[in-house]
């Protein structure tokens, strides 16, 4: 009982439905995936603000190969949360019409990030500018298929 006055009866339920292997979109609201999904965006926004301050050298450069690698894993979330086909928040209903190039887009940023990952493993953070700026090319996907407030 102590558990669930911690917890809540809302997180509880959740865990439940989630090892029982219900799948998030039978048993959630569509609200929530789209809180959850842009909770997964303002990830990728604070990673990649991050990263700009290093590159600008605001700040020291130890962390952006933590900064890349937590980027890599909120793209692959992003991916996910995506294919759920939940319209809502600042998603365009265009990248379920033209999904093939909105994940393509998560592909080639995917594949950027790995590579600016590789070249930070191999030749220190300070080597990593231009591919490190590839990888943060967010406007590609935001300009088409984002709302704008």
């Amino acid at each position: 009982m102590k558990l669930i006055t911690k917890l809540g009866c809302a997180a509880v339920a959740a865990a439940a439905f989630w090892t029982a292997g219900v799948s998030a979109q039978g048993y959630f609201l569509d609200g929530s995936i789209i809180d959850y999904r842009q909770q997964i965006m303002r990830a990728q926004d604070a990673n990649a603000a991050a990263i700009g301050m290093i590159l600008t050298g605001t700040v020291p450069n130890e962390n952006m190969l933590t900064h890349f690698e937590a980027l890599l894993l909120s793209n692959r979330q992003a991916r996910d949360i995506f294919e759920m086909e939940i319209e809502g928040g600042n998603a365009k209903p265009e990248i379920w019409e033209n999904w093939d190039d909105f994940a393509g887009k998560l592909d080639t940023a995917e594949e950027n990030l790995k590579l600016a990952i590789e070249e930070i493993k191999a030749n220190g953070p300070g080597a990593a500018g231009e591919v490190a700026i590839a990888a943060l090319a967010c406007k590609d996907c935001h300009d088409v298929y984002k709302v704008t407030e």
